[in-house]
């Protein structure tokens, strides 16, 4: 991977996510699994999948077999990631905030979309669990997600809706959440991410009720948008 690029996705607002084993594995991946596991994981319920699966190396990004883990990047548009899989069966995403790549959006800046973050939360939860189950870990992950660049940087509601009486906003300069999720059906992925949610937007002073978060969960998994 051109180590531009990921210099260029921390040069503004961006997301870290990492995936880590709950437990050690008997036998590291091959990096063929880590390949395909991380493909048939992908989760696409809007017009961008999570994580974006790269098919070949051209203009807008590439793919690489590495030491110890499988690597793809995607610089297209206002999308900007790169992620690695590897063969301990940790799993690593850097991915750009797309409200800083946006200039279409009529709002004072820095912003973070409620409803993208919720989306992305899900998104990222439900890839951990259909990881987990893809390469039977009965232990699940950890899953961590953190939110660079976020001191100043604003809630924003979205078209059509409501605006907050006084902005939400955190003097903090990063923002990381953490959960695990398990494959022992204790907790549906939908449940780990609304929780998740939670404690993020509490960081920006917004407690909101669940029902509001899982209403844009839903229309998510149904894809009502």
């Amino acid at each position: 991977m051109d180590a531009a690029l990921l210099e260029d996705i921390k040069g503004a607002g961006y997301w870290r996510v990492n995936l880590r084993p709950l437990s050690v594995l008997g036998e590291k991946l091959s990096i063929q699994k880590c390949r395909d596991t991380v493909s048939a994981s992908s989760v696409q319920l809007r017009g961008w999948d999570y994580p974006h699966i790269q098919h070949g190396n051209d203009q807008y990004g590439g793919v690489e077999n590495g030491d110890g883990f499988f690597e793809s990047w995607t610089s297209f548009l206002n999308h900007r990631e790169f992620w690695r899989m590897y063969q301990s069966g940790q799993f690593l995403h850097y991915a750009s905030m797309w409200e800083d790549r946006d200039d279409s959006v009529d709002t004072a800046r820095p912003f973070l979309s409620i409803v993208g973050t919720i989306y992305l939360f899900t998104e990222i939860v439900e890839f951990t669990s259909r990881l987990a189950n893809g390469l039977q870990f009965k232990d699940g992950f950890a899953i961590s997600i953190e939110a660079h660049h976020t001191r100043t940087r604003r809630l924003w509601v979205g078209p059509n809706r409501m605006p907050f009486f006084a902005p939400k906003t955190t003097a903090a300069e990063n923002v990381a959440v953490n959960a695990k999720m398990t494959v022992d059906g204790a907790q549906s992925s939908q449940q780990v991410a609304l929780a998740m949610c939670k404690e993020f937007f509490d960081r920006f002073g917004w407690n909101p009720a669940d029902d509001q978060i899982q209403a844009d969960q839903i229309r998510l998994l149904k894809q009502q948008f």
